[in-house]
């Protein structure tokens, strides 16, 4: 049977335990103590914005302010007997627990608001315990058993179906979703000892990725997709389908794409330390600005008989399509507030400018300037400017030598409005690189 620590929190089986709360510097591997406490605490989890670590404790949430050094528990409603397994969702503002229902001591997963407020019940059956929320926010991955076997399921957020994907004979367990939501990333015994494992985010093409006289758990994907963490216990200490607390492991690193792996730390613990995914700060790759810039001139003077819907295709793609891939998924990397995003546009895209030809460039940069209002009006009370910026005729491969604005001026004049040194008068956002508006 599998057993979760966290099932133990109300029975106040814990006293005496004294828990450290450190970081560990992957590059240099200098570990920093932040606190001690004289009770079990499991699971540090970053928030985005590197500020805060939400950990677990008796069955509640708590929230460890970096800066303070102080703790405060995150209100769960009737969500008091949570295990160890708790996953932020992508853009922080919820957070996904494993709770255990008053009624028949069942973990089951629930979504509230990382600000606290009432749970809402995803998994009618149990027992599920949850561990990776795709980067998308519309899928969360867990460990059930369902029929004597325990296995790696998704289920939409909100709720509904759930699908299974893994039947091995054995454990699987831990899934993590990879930052662009391509993989599934989890640990296994179908091979025998507890090893990582990661297949297609639809559990298609499962491949074996570590092969060590090991039993490895829990693996997490650095935020650039790069590298992947886990815990290791030594061969013999415990069964491949253990994962006990109070054990001497290893934490230990990989790359992605598959190799040797390196001793990170050793360690007194195992069960609760590094259970779900962000335990991976990003740590060097926080933004201040993102800048699409990259577009596609096709079919400039095709007649609209003539036109290619291919090219159209083409155009939406990285025209629109590009810059959307960009802010999904460096959007929680975004500094704020006082951030930007500038999404580089057209006079083209202007509805009353509109004339006939260059339709995909024009139909595209239109496209454009609206997807830049819907995220001003998501992110502005945050103080996140996001501009919809026409840089000029310029003397581009795209402009030709005969255009009269030098790209230098341009990028002076955006870099200026992403300073905000430049005072906006425009009520939609859309301006060119002097910050004059544009008409809509």
């Amino acid at each position: 049977m599998k057993t979760r620590r966290g099932q133990g929190a109300r029975l106040k089986e814990d006293r005496g335990v004294v828990s450290i709360l450190e970081t560990l510097d992957i590059g240099t591997g200098e570990r920093t103590v932040l606190a001690e406490f004289e009770e079990l605490i499991e699971a540090p989890n970053w928030t985005a914005d590197g500020k805060r670590l939400i950990y677990n404790s008796g069955g509640l949430l708590h929230s460890f302010d970096l800066a303070s050094r102080t703790s405060a528990p995150i209100d769960s409603g009737f969500a008091d007997w949570c295990n160890n397994d708790h996953v932020l969702s992508p853009d922080n503002s919820q957070v996904a627990v494993s709770h255990h229902a008053e009624e028949d001591g069942q973990s089951r997963i629930y979504v509230l608001p990382l600000a606290g407020g009432q749970p809402v019940l995803v998994t009618p059956m149990a027992p599920s315990y949850l561990h990776g929320w795709s980067p998308d926010g519309r899928m969360l991955a867990y460990c059930a058993e369902r029929d004597d076997a325990y296995d790696i399921y998704t289920i939409p957020v909100h709720g509904g179906v759930e699908t299974r994907l893994t039947d091995a004979p054995g454990l699987d367990d831990g899934p993590e979703y990879s930052p662009d939501g391509r993989h599934i990333w989890f640990n296994s015994t179908r091979s025998g000892l507890m090893q990582i494992w990661r297949m297609d985010a639809d559990g298609g093409e499962q491949i074996r990725m570590t092969d060590e006289e090991s039993n490895n758990w829990f693996p997490h994907v650095s935020p650039d997709g790069r590298s992947v963490a886990y815990i290791a216990y030594r061969k013999g200490d415990v069964a491949p389908a253990d994962h006990p607390p109070n054990k001497q492991v290893e934490l230990r690193l990989m790359p992605a794409a598959g190799g040797p792996s390196r001793v990170l730390a050793e360690l007194f613990g195992g069960q609760g330390t590094m259970n779900v995914n962000s335990s991976l700060k990003r740590e060097g790759v926080q933004l201040g600005a993102i800048v699409n810039n990259a577009a596609v001139l096709k079919a400039r003077d095709t007649a609209i008989e003539e036109l290619d819907m291919k090219d159209v295709e083409h155009s939406f793609d990285v025209n629109l399509y590009g810059p959307m891939r960009v802010v999904k998924h460096l959007l929680p990397l975004l500094l704020q507030p006082r951030a930007s995003i500038v999404n580089i546009s057209s006079e083209a895209g202007s509805l009353t400018g509109a004339h006939p030809g260059d339709y995909p460039y024009g139909i595209t940069k239109a496209a454009l300037n609206m997807f830049t209002e819907q995220l001003r009006s998501l992110l502005g009370a945050d103080g996140v400017q996001v501009l919809s910026v026409h840089p000029g005729w310029m003397r581009t491969d795209m402009g030709g030598e005969s255009a009269p604005t030098d790209p230098r001026r341009s990028a002076a004049g955006i870099l200026d409005l992403i300073e905000r040194k430049t005072e906006l008068q425009s009520k939609f956002h859309f301006v060119d690189y002097e910050g004059k508006e544009m008409p809509i």
